[in-house]
């Protein structure tokens, strides 16, 4: 992968050098992104989602907990059967436990896809915006580490795309 993309960026290169100047400018995305106010207020939603879960979570481990404690205080009187009855339903607790566990992460998974899209569609659109208005023909992503070399004439969108956005200039 990382020999295709040094050959596509050598062929660009070459290319704009045959052709003509081409403008490159490149961009630390993934920092940005994580400037952009809708990123923490995503953040925000996904802790209080946690926490809603977690009372959940809580109440089998401490069920489990219980159970557990009354198994050891009980098992040197307890039968053979009685013994087979009480670890099914603690291996029921765990799996219940792991089932919910399981879920919850899917759950907050696709939440959070649903919460970036439009983040990301919003950062997107900048960097799009940035590079027409300023006549760029490529912007690469440093963040990707897909650049290798970058002459000290190369300009850098980043604070291009933070104006867009609103975004205060990176320290």
């Amino acid at each position: 992968m990382k020999k295709i993309l040094t050959t596509l960026v050598a062929v660009l290169m070459f290319t704009a050098m045959t052709y003509g100047e081409e403008k490159f400018a490149y961009i630390n995305a993934q920092a940005v992104l994580m400037d952009m106010p809708e990123v923490a207020e995503m953040q925000k939603t996904l802790e209080a989602e946690q926490t809603k879960y977690k009372g959940e979570m809580d109440l089998i481990q401490k069920e489990y907990e219980d159970k557990m404690m009354a198994y050891k205080e009980q098992e040197a009187t307890m039968s053979d059967a009685m013994k087979k009855t009480r670890e099914s339903e603690l291996a029921d607790i765990e799996q219940r436990y792991q089932t919910f566990v399981q879920s919850v992460r899917q759950e907050l998974q696709k939440k959070q896809e649903e919460i970036m899209a439009p983040i990301f569609d919003k950062l997107h659109k900048a960097i799009e915006d940035v590079g027409a208005e300023k006549g760029f023909t490529y912007i690469l992503d440093e963040s990707t580490q897909v650049i290798l070399y970058h002459a000290p004439s190369a300009v850098d969108a980043e604070p291009l795309v933070r104006a867009k956005l609103g975004l205060a200039k990176k320290q």
